[in-house]
């Protein structure tokens, strides 16, 4: 047994016990809210069962080569709830995976293990293309739309060309970074980097610069705008000197300075935020977070000093929220219960409605209702498509996207073009024509409404509408008529955070995750409050006068808010919209979340949806992906044209409902173009936010352990190419290493920044020593001397097989000691077959000096 202490001899002394068999497995561990976890092992020492302080479990077949042929979760009485079996071939290659309803999804190989196609559950095949040097250089998608990728001899994607043959294309100066990105949608950017592959100045399309510094750990400082100060940034750290009292942790972001005003944030000795204070001119607005010993959040105090307190099982899930309500405590849902590691089925709310959810053994919701509210029953096709939701029918092309919806009397048809642009859209037989220019994405046209842009992308005329952007690109202002009717300021994570319309001035403060949890007017006055749960709005507590009343509000399957109950349990308010959102919500009370992370605006019509605007009216945003083709090759269409399977909390990256083989396939089509992608996004774009496409739950199985995303990256990288049905399992064996080793190292490999991981900046691999490496480093006369288990490489590895290694490990590395004086840093990773590796490395030369195995494995 072992026990691993963090922030001795504080308060938040929090002790976590691993328990261990005699093979050096372990078999159970004590998270330090009480929460366990055992592990069950098969003679070969693979994991074979999970089970939770429920009693609930996840149990796990294995093949003679390892792999995972059966998974089965069941509850305490052993009932099964969740299944799914898979096929390998004999190099342990996923050839079919069989959902628990017989639907089958197939993948076929070259002779160099590359994959060549994948055929899904409605019999649609996506196939690959790859050189002479296995670079994937084409995909051709299930209506044969072919995307091409041109390589140089360095590896870089230079153009990728679109199934329309529009072209974006990227530059490279001697170093291998973007130094410019030419696209059909967003126009030409440019980018100036410096020796440690910072982007230090970029000029866009529209030919305004915006500048960033740096500090000595790569970590970003400031951002100005020479054509408009007023929207500079500039970012403080705790470990230099700074107003701001962050509190005992070291290296933590403590102070912003942006167009919004002046934040300050405060940690605990854990590293945990606990108070997040926003100066705005005269205003402050303050929020503060309370955590359990495991980290969980206990309780949130809002600017109006409003308390939700959160109560838990002991899995750690969330059963019960509180909240006062004119001074007396309510309990805004309780009850919450969930299927074996899944979704919520049962809560009741504060009004006594109760919540019911049933799903089927792929864990797709097949019921959902509120008693006296609602009821509707769901219904897939083999791909996990919605095909009725209600009253409300669908139907799909081989692209799964929605091209049929018939509630009522009414059927609307839409047709796309090769990548998912809208090309029509036919209500009851009369159709509405949607035009665009040759060579882009930008429409140009919806019936008599025309549409025009800036140079960047942006549309700033549609119709009688325009809109105004600012030099970061922000959609600054909007008129009506050439009259404005909102202006808008944005702070430096691009959240919206203050409206001005004719009729009011509202103040918008964020919680966890980016969530909205409150709106203030412009004297600082509650407008409402935001209760949430699990990523979903469970209630809005309004202030209209000198009382707070509060709605319950009900969700539908993708946490959508669709109908809000008062206090009585009467029903004030329904959105029963179509697949887009386009309808009006019925209702006496108002309420403004629409699709999961996005508000409606009454003064356009518009959904703000974090980093962009979405129209429902046209279905597709108003500004292109601010991630370019990481998030598809229609770069301004909504959830991939299924809005009723998947959703954009952040007008970023798209989230798909479960685990579906819609994921797999997005996963697969990111995946194959990963390379390309990170050469246009010009950063260190994290793996959990290409997670992020596979879904909540998928998201959960891959990041399990939060620190353990390093190690948890590349089963995961390899789990989307074909095994992400399976990711779970897979890295099931990794998950207690990687939780054990996160509490153990403290050398914050991710820096955290609204809950995703950012690997800390590494300067670009140029070379490696291997004349030092082989020489079991006594290049220059002496040998450096093994410490606990670092040793040379096996005998049986070949030059090139080291060199591989290293470089494999390099791509996963993370910094392990700080850097003090002089240019080497002191990294460590993992290859492909798992063997742990530490390596020095030269910063400035960008040479590594000197590398050797630690003498242990990741998996």
């Amino acid at each position: 047994m072992q026990t691993i202490t963090a922030a001795v001899g504080t308060p938040l002394q929090a002790v976590t016990t691993l328990t261990y068999n005699f093979a050096g497995d372990i078999t159970a561990m004590q998270l330090p809210n009480g929460t366990t976890m055992g592990f069950t092992y098969d003679n070969a020492r693979r994991l074979t069962k999970i089970t939770d302080s429920l009693g609930n479990s996840s149990n796990f077949t294995l093949n003679n080569a390892g792999n995972v042929t059966k998974e089965e979760r069941k509850d305490s009485a052993n009932t099964l709830k969740f299944q799914y079996t898979q096929t390998f071939d004999e190099m342990a290659r996923i050839l079919k995976h069989i959902g628990a309803g017989a639907q089958e999804w197939d993948f076929a190989y070259d002779k160099n293990s590359n994959l060549t196609s994948f055929t899904d559950a409605n019999n649609n095949q996506t196939t690959y293309a790859f050189d002479a040097l296995q670079r994937l250089v084409g995909s051709t998608d299930a209506i044969s739309g072919v995307t091409n990728a041109s390589i140089n001899q360095l590896d870089q994607t230079t153009k990728i060309e679109d199934p329309r043959t529009n072209d974006t294309d990227y530059t490279y100066n001697a170093f291998g970074d973007v130094t410019q990105l030419v696209s059909p949608d967003t126009g030409t950017a440019t980018f100036v980097v410096n020796k440690a592959g910072d982007v230090t100045q970029m000029t866009d399309s529209r030919a305004v610069v915006t500048n960033y510094t740096y500090d000595a750990l790569n970590r970003l400082l400031t951002v100005a705008y020479p054509s408009d100060s007023t929207l500079n940034v500039t970012l403080t750290y705790d470990d230099n000197p700074t107003p701001g009292n962050c509190g005992p942790s070291k290296g933590e972001l403590c102070r912003v300075v942006d167009p919004s005003g002046t934040t300050d944030y405060k940690y605990n000795a854990l590293g945990q935020l606990i108070e997040v204070k926003e100066v705005r001119g005269a205003l402050t607005f303050t929020t503060a977070y309370e955590y359990d010993l495991a980290g969980l959040l206990k309780k949130i105090t809002y600017p109006s000093g409003r308390q939700a307190t959160y109560t838990r099982n002991t899995n750690g899930q969330v059963t019960g929220v509180s909240a006062p309500v004119n001074g007396s405590a309510v309990n805004i849902a309780s009850s919450i219960t969930y299927l074996p590691f899944g979704p919520v089925t049962s809560l009741t709310y504060g009004n006594s409605k109760t919540l019911s959810a049933t799903f089927d053994q792929d864990y797709r919701m097949t019921a959902r209702s509120v008693g006296g509210v609602f009821s509707e029953s769901y219904t897939y096709d083999a791909n996990g498509n919605i095909l009725t939701k209600g009253s409300h029918t669908y139907d799909y092309d081989a692209m799964n996207r929605i091209v049929e919806e018939i509630f009522g009397m009414t059927t609307t048809a839409w047709a796309y073009d090769d990548i998912g642009n809208r090309l029509s859209e036919t209500v009851n037989s009369t159709p509405t024509a949607y035009t665009y220019p040759v060579g882009s994405s930008k429409l140009s046209s919806v019936g008599g409404t025309s549409y025009t842009y800036d140079a960047m992308g942006n549309v700033t005329q549609k119709g009688t509408q325009s809109y105004v952007y600012n030099a970061a690109a922000q959609m600054g202002e909007a008129k009506l008529s050439g009259v404005t009717v909102g202006t808008y300021t944005y702070n430096a994570y691009n959240q919206r955070t203050k409206k001005v319309t004719s009729s009011a001035t509202v103040h918008y403060v964020y919680g966890p995750g980016g969530v909205l949890i409150g709106e203030y007017n412009g004297s600082g006055v509650l407008i409402r409050e935001y209760i949430h749960a699990n990523g979903e709005p469970l209630a809005q507590i309004d202030k209209p006068g000198a009382s707070e009343s509060i709605l319950y509000l009900h969700t539908d399957h993708l946490l959508t808010a669709r109908y809000a109950t008062n206090a009585g349990g009467s029903t004030v308010w329904s959105w029963d919209s179509g697949a887009f959102g386009k309808e009006t919500p019925t209702g006496s009370a108002t309420v403004n979340l629409r699709f999961p992370g996005q508000y409606f605006d009454s003064e356009t019509g518009l959904h703000y949806n974090w980093h962009r605007y979405y129209d429902p009216a046209t279905g597709r945003y108003i500004t292109s992906d601010p991630i370019g083709l990481a998030g598809g090759l229609g770069t301004f269409g909504y959830a991939a044209q299924n809005p009723l399977s998947a959703y954009d909390p952040d007008g970023k990256a798209i989230w798909w409902v479960g685990a579906g083989i819609t994921a797999i396939l997005w996963g697969i089509t990111i995946y194959n173009n990963w390379d390309g992608i990170q050469n246009a996004l010009n950063s260190d774009t994290p793996f959990c936010d290409l997670a992020n496409l596979l879904g909540p739950q998928m998201l959960l199985d891959l990041a399990i352990g939060y620190g353990s995303a390093w190690v948890v990256e590349a089963a995961a990288v390899r789990a989307i190419t074909g095994l992400v049905a399976q990711a779970g399992a897979r890295l099931a064996p990794k998950i207690t290493r990687a939780i054990k080793e996160y509490i153990e190292d403290e050398s914050g490999s991710f820096d955290w920044n609204r809950g995703r991981p950012k690997r800390v900046n590494l300067p670009k691999l140029k070379g490696i020593d291997m004349e030092e490496v082989l020489s079991g480093h006594t290049k220059g006369g002496s040998r450096i001397t093994p410490k606990n288990t670092k040793d040379l490489f096996p005998e049986g590895m070949t030059p090139k097989q080291i060199e591989r290694a290293i470089k494999e490990s390099y791509s996963r590395a993370k910094q392990i000691t700080p850097r003090h004086k002089g240019p080497r840093l002191k990294v460590k990773g993992f290859s492909d077959d798992g063997m742990e590796i530490e390596m020095r490395i030269n910063i400035e030369t960008g040479i590594i000096e000197t590398a050797y195995p630690t003498g242990n494995r990741i998996f």
